[in-house]
């Protein structure tokens, strides 16, 4: 078994079921192409609220793995959700701006 799988295995062995959907939902979200695309800074960082909303809470969590990857998701999606900003002069701007 791969070491991924066996990480998926853990999370599904430690976690309530509900709280394991919430973290599938915040990776579905984190790596979809509303997050990203540069359409409207709305929508990216309403898409990032839904990630911090799902799996927010596991940041502060007392297993160390679930922490991580919360931490990690949360990671993936602030990165996501600046992929419309560019650098102009110093300061951020959204594409559409």
């Amino acid at each position: 078994m791969s070491k991924q799988k066996q990480g998926v295995q853990y999370l599904k062995k430690v976690m309530q079921p509900s709280d394991y959907k919430d973290m599938l939902e915040a990776v579905r979200i984190a790596n979809g192409d509303i997050i990203g695309n540069g359409f409207s800074i709305w929508r990216s960082k309403k898409e990032l609220e839904k990630v911090m909303d799902l799996i927010g809470r596991f940041v502060d969590s007392e297993n160390s793995y679930v922490r991580g990857t919360a931490k990690n998701i949360i990671k993936h999606a602030k990165k996501q959700s600046g992929n419309g900003f560019w650098e102009v002069d110093g300061q951020q701007i959204f594409l559409t701006d």
